[in-house]
Order: C-alpha cells, then sequence, then structure tokens
C-alpha cells in the first residue's frame, strides 16, 4: 500500500469511526450521571475542603460519608452541565467514545502495522461496546487503558521517552477521575513483567549476561577508588578476585550461549509460545515502580489504593446487576471473541508472545468474574488478536509463496528429463485443450470469491471507492441514529421526573424521610431531594463508612421483601415512600391501610406513611420505640452475616 493509499484510508477510517459513534452511542443518560453533576456542584461551591472531610450531603441517612472517587470528572461534568446543559454532556461523552475508537484503531495499526485487520477490529469494537460509552467514570477509563497499551507497546519498540513520559501522565489522570480503577492500570502491566522474568530464570544466558554486568561495574568501582587514592594492595586484591570470577562466569555465558542457540535452531520453529527479553523492560519496571506512586497525586488521599478491594470486601457487588460473573452463553459478544481467540490459538501458523497469552488469559478471568469488565478485556486483548491475525495471514502467504517456488522449480526438473514427444502425442489425443482448462478454473466459486476479495483494497483506495464507502457509511450512520435521535435524554418511564416535580411543589422535601429505589436516587438527588439510597453504593456500604448500620443492605432485602419492610421503614422512621407502579414493594403497600397514596402517575407511586396507625393497629409491636429499633437493627445484622455466609 502506497503512503497516499494509507493516508486515504486512514481519512476514510476517522470518518467512519465519527458517523458509526454517533450513530450507535445511546442518547438517554444513565444514573451516575445525575449524581456526578451534583457532586461537582457541591465541590464547586464548598470548595475542595469537602473533599479532605469526605462530607456526604444528599442523603439524609446519618453518618454517612463519600470518599468522592472521580471528583475530577464530577466537577467537569457540572461545568459543562451549567452551560450546555445535558446535551451537552451527551456530545462530550460522544467525543470521549470516537476519541477513544480512533486510538484504539491508531494502536492496533502502530503496534500491527495493518491496516485492513485494524479497521475490522475498530469496527467490532464500535458496535460491542457501544451499550458502555455512557456518562460515566468508566468512558475515561476506557481511554487510559488504551493509551496505556499504546505507550507500552511502542516503548518497548524504540524505548523512547515520550512513551514512558506518558506512562506516568496517564495513571495520574486515572486516579483522579475513577479511582476505583486505579489497580487495573497495574494489571495491564503485569503480563509483560511476568515474561520479562520468565526468560530472566529459565534462560541461563541472560542470567549470566547480567551477573557478568554486575561484576564488571564491581571491578570500575575498585579502580575509580585506586585512581582517587585508595588502598592499592587491598583493592588489587579485590578486583583479582572479581577478575576471576567473571572469567568464570564469562565462560558459563559461553556455555550457555551455545545451549541457548542450540535451542533457538531445533525447537523455536516448533514453539507455540515465543518467549522474549525485551531490553527496555528492565525500564518498563522503573516506570510501573514510579506509577505506583502517582495515586497520591489527588486529593483523595489512598482512596485510588483502597477503593477497589474495599468495595470487594463490602456487600455492594452482591447485588448490583453489573457486578455480577458473566453467564457466557447468554453474553453472545464475548462468546465469539473468546472463541476466534481460541481458534486462532490452536491454529498452527499462529505462534504467541508469552506477554499476550499472559494477558489473553488474566483478561478472560476478568471479564468473566463481572460484566461490566468487558470492554477492559477487549481493550486488553485486541492488539494480541491483531497479532495472530496477522501472523496467520503472513504465514498463509508465505506459505503460497512457497508453494509456487517449488512447483516451478519442480516443473523445471521435468522439463528436463521430459520426452517431448510423448507429450505431442498427449496433447494431441487428449479433447481438452490448456485454454478450456483455464476456463474451467476460472468457474471455481471460490477462486472467484479470493480474487474479488484480494481487489477489494485497490477498488476502496480510488477516489471513486472512496466515495462510496463514505456514502455507505453515512447511509449506515443514519439508519442508526433514526432509532437515537427520537430518545430523551432523561428517560421518563426510568426516572420520576413528574413524581420529582410534584414532591418539590407539594412537599417540605427537606424534612420527610423518603424510602427511595436505587435505581433513580441519583436522579432525587439531582433535584435536591434528599434520598435514603442512590447509585453511589459505596457511601452506604459499612466496610467504607464504619457504621455498624447498613441502610444499603436493608434497602436491598426490604424492597425486595426478603425482609419485612415495615421493619425497615420503622427503624429509620420513614415518612414517604416512592416506588415504581409495578414493584413488588407497591403490590403489598397498596392493599396497607396505613398507607396513604398521594400521587400516582401510572409509573411511580408515592405513599405517606402513617406509622403511629401501624404501631396502634399492632402490625408493629413495640413497647417503646427503642426497643423495636434495636429489633430491627438486629435483624439486619443477621441477614447481613446470613448473606455474607
Amino acid at each position: 500500500m502506497s503512503k497516499q493509499s494509507k493516508i486515504l484510508f486512514n481519512i476514510i477510517m476517522v470518518l467512519a469511526i465519527i458517523c458509526l459513534t454517533v450513530a450507535t452511542v445511546p442518547k438517554t443518560l444513565q444514573e451516575d450521571t445525575f449524581y456526578m453533576v451534583k457532586v461537582g456542584e457541591y465541590i464547586c461551591q464548598n470548595g475542595m475542603h469537602v473533599i479532605d472531610e469526605r462530607i456526604e450531603p444528599f442523603a439524609w441517612v446519618d453518618g454517612l460519608i463519600y470518599t468522592y472517587p472521580h471528583w475530577l470528572l464530577d466537577v467537569t461534568f457540572y461545568q459543562i452541565h451549567r452551560v450546555f446543559d445535558f446535551m451537552g454532556i451527551y456530545i462530550f461523552t460522544l467525543l470521549i467514545g470516537i476519541i477513544t475508537y480512533i486510538l484504539i484503531y491508531f494502536t492496533n495499526l502502530k503496534v500491527c502495522k495493518n491496516h485492513l485487520i485494524s479497521a475490522i477490529i475498530t469496527l467490532v469494537a464500535i458496535f460491542t461496546l457501544a451499550g458502555f460509552i455512557a456518562a460515566r467514570a468508566q468512558i475515561i477509563t476506557f481511554l487510559c487503558l488504551v493509551l496505556e497499551i499504546l505507550f507500552i507497546e511502542k516503548f518497548l519498540e524504540t524505548g523512547h521517552k515520550r512513551w514512558a513520559i506518558g506512562l506516568i501522565l496517564d495513571p495520574i489522570l486515572l486516579a483522579n477521575c475513577h479511582a476505583a480503577l486505579f489497580p487495573i492500570y497495574f494489571v495491564v502491566f503485569l503480563p509483560y513483567i511476568a515474561e520479562w522474568v520468565w526468560a530472566y530464570i529459565f534462560n541461563r544466558k541472560n542470567y549470566y549476561e547480567e551477573r557478568c554486568k554486575r561484576v564488571e561495574k564491581k571491578i570500575e568501582k575498585f579502580q575509580y577508588k585506586i585512581e582517587k587514592g585508595g588502598d592499592k594492595g587491598a583493592l588489587e586484591a579485590k578486583i583479582s578476585i572479581q577478575q576471576s570470577i567473571l572469567k568464570e562466569l564469562k565462560e558459563k555465558y559461553k556455555e550457555a550461549e551455545e545451549k541457548q542457540n542450540v535451542k533457538d535452531k531445533f525447537r523455536n520453529k516448533d514453539r507455540k509460545i515465543i518467549i522474549e527479553r525485551n531490553k527496555y523492560l528492565k525500564w518498563l519496571i522503573v516506570i510501573f515502580v514510579i506509577c505506583i506512586f502517582t495515586g497520591l497525586l489527588t486529593p483523595i488521599k489512598d482512596i485510588p489504593y483502597t477503593y477497589m478491594w474495599k468495595s470487594i470486601e463490602g456487600n455492594t457487588m452482591d447485588f448490583i446487576s453489573e457486578h455480577q460473573p458473566v453467564v457466557l452463553i447468554n453474553d453472545y459478544n464475548l462468546f465469539i471473541i473468546l472463541a476466534v481467540i481460541v481458534i486462532f490459538i490452536f491454529s498452527n501458523k499462529v505462534k504467541l508472545k508469552l506477554s499476550d497469552l499472559f494477558m489473553l488469559m488474566g483478561m478472560t478471568v476478568l471479564s468473566l468474574i463481572s460484566y461490566k469488565q468487558f470492554p477492559i478485556f477487549f481493550i486488553c486483548a485486541m492488539c494480541p488478536v491483531n497479532k495472530m491475525i496477522t501472523m496467520w495471514r503472513d504465514t498463509r502467504k508465505l506459505e503460497k509463496a512457497q508453494e509456487k517456488e517449488y512447483i516451478v522449480n519442480l516443473n523445471k526438473e521435468e522439463l528436463e528429463n521430459t520426452n517431448y514427444d510423448e507429450i505431442a502425442e498427449t496433447l494431441a489425443d487428449s479433447d481438452v485443450s490448456e485454454k478450456k482448462r483455464k476456463k474451467n478454473q476460472t468457474k471455481n466459486g471460490l477462486e472467484r470469491a479470493k480474487k474479488i476479495i484480494n481487489k477489494i483494497p485497490s477498488k476502496i483506495l480510488t477516489v471513486k471507492g472512496s466515495i462510496y464507502i463514505i456514502l455507505i457509511t453515512i447511509i449506515i450512520s443514519l439508519l442508526g441514529y433514526r432509532y437515537i435521535v427520537g430518545t430523551d435524554l432523561i428517560d421518563k418511564s426510568n426516572y420520576p421526573v413528574a413524581a420529582a416535580d410534584w414532591m418539590l411543589e407539594n412537599l417540605d422535601v427537606k424534612n420527610i424521610k423518603l424510602f427511595n429505589d436505587f435505581n433513580y436516587g441519583s436522579y432525587l438527588l439531582y433535584r435536591g431531594i434528599p434520598v435514603f439510597i442512590d447509585g453511589r453504593a459505596d457511601v452506604y456500604d459499612p466496610v467504607f463508612n464504619g457504621r455498624s448500620d447498613d441502610s444499603y443492605l436493608a434497602y436491598m432485602l426490604g424492597s425486595s421483601l426478603q425482609l419485612w419492610y415495615e421493619d425497615v421503614f420503622f427503624t429509620y422512621n420513614i415518612t414517604h415512600v416512592i416506588t415504581y407502579v409495578n414493584s413488588n414493594l407497591n403490590q403489598v403497600m397498596e392493599r396497607g391501610i396505613s398507607y396513604n397514596m398521594i400521587y400516582n402517575d401510572g409509573t411511580f407511586v408515592i405513599y405517606e406513611i402513617n406509622m403511629q396507625l401501624l404501631i396502634d393497629q399492632g402490625i408493629i409491636k413495640v413497647d417503646d420505640a427503642q426497643n423495636q429499633s434495636q429489633t430491627a437493627d438486629q435483624t439486619i445484622e443477621d441477614t447481613t452475616e446470613a448473606a455474607t455466609e
């Protein structure tokens, strides 16, 4: 492919990425966006000290703290919302998505040097990751991880300092925009470091080479001390000892080198796994250590280091659907990608670097642990998959070239020993001429398909072909965007827009204790209504706030009726309840005479609770409020222990 053709191909791909991103990224905002805007507003209006003090201003439950794990993105969202409202945040999300996909394309291109395969992988990314590109902190994580893969691969290839600087700056952005996934940044380093350690341990040549370098440095150090006027006799004795050690090591190195050369000559051709010890990997380990301390360059203190482990230790991940393990047969995107990986791994035309194998294995396990980790799996697996496909394609080409060369040589040998009189007689007697034989071969469907496929790149990279491709991309994008353009930024079937308006007009929201659902709590706090729970699960988890009372688990068990909901209402002195009309909780509450339905719009319903009437009717039997509260607390605590077990 000529330089002009490459530039034209890249321009077409960038335009295609822009069009397809706009056509596939959902317009409707998710629950995280609402609380992020409100948190950003709170930081801007009250100052950075709220982060240091970990103040939680939006929930009415006492004793809660908030760690502000993505404070910088919260502030960014608020500033965009203040000027451009939610449409501005949607456009910002599209821009980040477009930049991420463009980086995916050029990362694959830089690493594997194949335009067509890089383009295919990018198009697959656009359609499989579309649902994950949303106005949430994870979009910055995806961007940082793509940059990390690019920086690592280019640093190992060239050793240039600019890639090392990028690797050090990248985690600073991640720690301030999405501290929860800060440790994932270092997981990406591990396959490369593991390959280096493996090569060092099992390749004796490398081991002796390193030891020789250390001894030579010691000798240089002793010689320098002699020049500076040190004890010449003692230092020369030490130099003599080190020189004898060096001589012995060099002999062992030479012996190990000969053995390694034999192994490389006779075994590497048949090896499936390629083990390399890149000369820049030791500097990558230094960068890895430096990056560990970048988590301190943030006002949220130790949160980048502790957030993930506390989340795993707590119980919030047991209930949130996106944190649940993946059932492979139900996730066809992951199933197909894993199937492709397995096919290429077992292909006899593909060899795999040990670091790539470690990367694929580790990220596959991560993707199966949680559905939310699928984009991370895709980003980290894209370059190894690209390398395998490229190697398979190059091997096929090489085999075909060797086969043609063999046939040509064979024909030459046959011609030298041919009896031309016999050939003339054979041709004369044959009913099928050479011309007719070629015509029959051309009619072969498989051969024709191969010829068409081989002509595609050359056809695309003409002016006429480029115009056709751009027009087709625009048409496909418009067909996809017609389903998006009609949707609202705020889905009124999922978020209580009208109900929030009614509460603000008819209730003293600052003096009620509202029991709400997890899925739309973020929208309520965005509207200025204090909530019982919202999408910031860490706020309510005792592992984070240190409280003995687990209001998160109380909500989960009470709303699902696993725990008697009226005990929860009494424990927290709930005065009002908002829930979906079709929820299990509403099916029970609408039959109770102590719950006064004060609002119903067909999607959401609001109840006012007469707690005293519940006590008077004996529905809640208490000697006094303190004893009942303690009983409910103990019930929740027992249920927590049972759920943990």
